[in-house]
């Protein structure tokens, strides 16, 4: 059936009443348990005209609840793929947990992981659909924690199972337990009208904010610098290891956005001191010579040859030199005339990107 053909007998909604007609029509057909009124009908297939979803999969597919759209993983996994930005990949999917990394622009940009560990805290595991199909369970919050963190923008609104907002689905995505309030309706009156609704106020549940991809970034170029440092070792500790210990969680993902805004601004004061630091320390001691032809750069001689290696490793790494010089700061032609702060900045800059591409 040719792509023409498949258009022109989409449902048409042009007008208000068309979508009216058509939530009686799904409503009394009595196939969508959840859906039983035409105003319930009617919310779907708004929201899925909002979301790029046809009636009938809006119907099978998102659930209002507790006043949020909700989307089954189902339909979450097609508008991921569906973007052409951003695509996943199902690294593991076993009855201990399911990790599920994103792509954007054929990129990696991060890994979204729930395990049965994560369910048994949240106390998910007591509910018979977690005991009966739980890589089916896992799978949709890895992969609702991941379009939250990572792609947003894929969905067009904020990215919820039903089963984290009280309803449960099963294994094929439908709803069979749901904690929501009917919508009571006023009859249409004999005249041609548009059918007024009215609902019954429901107190929409706050969803925690967890740490965005900007600020998880922001952290770990800071990490290295400006980290804790483990008084055994007098290094810095493994961001990994410092999660683990202090927050509980193994990924910066999985901090709240609060603590996540804490953290940074720590790491930032930190990063602060340690810079003014520094230069004071330079200021007092004799300015050394730079020898092996780095004398005309303004910055350290240890911090030359750092952008000297750090280009290097990301020559080696398929890194352009076109690409390099682009992230330098604006304003600067040449490598020798970077600060000292500059500098530094570029090498960390370049040495995140290399190590990015390293693991594609």
């Amino acid at each position: 059936m040719s792509q023409a053909l498949i258009r022109k007998q989409a449902v048409q909604l042009e007008t208000i009443d068309d979508v009216q007609r058509l939530g009686e029509v799904l409503a009394r057909s009595g196939f969508f348990s959840d859906a039983s009124q035409a105003a319930q009908a009617c919310v779907k297939v708004l929201a899925g005209r909002e979301l790029g979803i046809g009636p009938v999969a809006a119907m099978t597919g998102i659930h209002v609840i507790k006043g949020k759209v909700t989307l089954s993983a189902n339909l979450l996994a097609a508008a991921v793929r569906r973007s052409g930005r951003y695509n996943y990949l199902v690294r593991k999917l076993d009855n201990e947990g399911c990790a599920i990394e994103f792509f954007e622009e054929g990129k990696s940009i991060g890994t979204s992981e729930f395990t049965k560990q994560d369910a048994q805290q949240a106390g998910l595991t007591g509910n018979q659909q977690w005991k009966t199909f739980p890589r089916n369970m896992l799978f949709a919050r890895a992969l609702s924690n991941g379009v939250r963190w990572f792609c947003p923008d894929a969905v067009g609104t904020t990215a919820y199972t039903p089963e984290e907002m009280a309803g449960i689905e099963d294994a094929e995505g439908e709803i069979i337990e749901a904690a929501s309030e009917p919508a009571r309706v006023i009859p249409m009156p004999a005249q041609p009208q548009a059918e007024v609704i009215e609902a019954e106020p429901v107190e929409a549940a706050t969803p925690v904010e967890y740490c965005d991809r900007e600020t998880a970034l922001a952290i770990a170029r800071l990490w290295p610098s400006a980290g804790p440092v483990d008084r055994q070792t007098g290094k810095v500790t493994p961001m990994t290891a410092w999660l683990e210990a202090k927050a509980k969680v193994r990924t910066l993902g999985e901090l709240t956005a609060e603590r996540a805004r804490r953290l940074l601004e720590e790491l930032q004061k930190r990063a602060l001191a340690k810079a003014e630091a520094e230069a004071a320390s330079a200021a007092a001691a004799p300015q050394e010579r730079k020898p092996d032809g780095l004398d005309q750069w303004k910055c350290s001689r240890a911090t030359a040859m750092a952008v000297l290696q750090a280009c290097e490793k990301a020559e080696a790494a398929g890194i352009t030199e076109a690409d390099w010089r682009a992230q330098m700061p604006a304003g600067i032609a040449s490598r020798k005339d970077l600060s000292e702060e500059q500098a530094r900045d570029f090498v960390e800059l370049l040495n995140l990107a290399t190590d990015a591409i390293s693991k594609l």
